[in-house]
């Protein structure tokens, strides 16, 4: 919560601090409790999305259906002030590789879990 420098901090600051430290720990608790997505996790599903769904379309020949939705997330990040260069080349670079990524995303999450869950019936068993 506090660090070092927090020193130079007025008290009034470090307590606030400290507060939002514990509301953000209790929410995070409660997110996790339900196995809840945070917004980084829907954001990274929605652009895998987009991006299958780019790969399904140019399949099945609808190529201007694919630059459409392409156009739109390069729009979208020169309106955030990317260089559109730059953004086009790694967007690109992830719709080849999408279906790779979405099965390393999918099973690094899997394994996650699944040493969350060993680690709490370990807990369980200590007891």
């Amino acid at each position: 919560m506090a660090d070092a420098t927090d020193d130079d901090l007025p008290e009034i600051l470090i307590r606030r601090k400290r507060k939002h430290a514990r509301a953000q720990a209790s929410s995070t608790a409660r997110r996790k409790a339900r196995n809840a997505p945070r917004r980084d996790d829907l954001a990274r599903a929605a652009y895998y999305v987009l991006l299958l769904t780019m790969y399904e379309a140019e399949k099945q020949g609808e190529i201007e259906r694919a630059n459409r939705m392409r156009r739109r997330m390069l729009l979208m990040m020169e309106d955030a002030l990317f260089d559109r260069a730059a953004s086009a080349m790694a967007f690109d670079g992830h719709g080849d590789t999408v279906i790779q990524d979405v099965k390393a995303w999918v099973g690094a999450r899997r394994f996650a879990k699944r040493r969350e869950a060993e680690a709490a019936r370990s807990a369980a068993d200590t007891k």
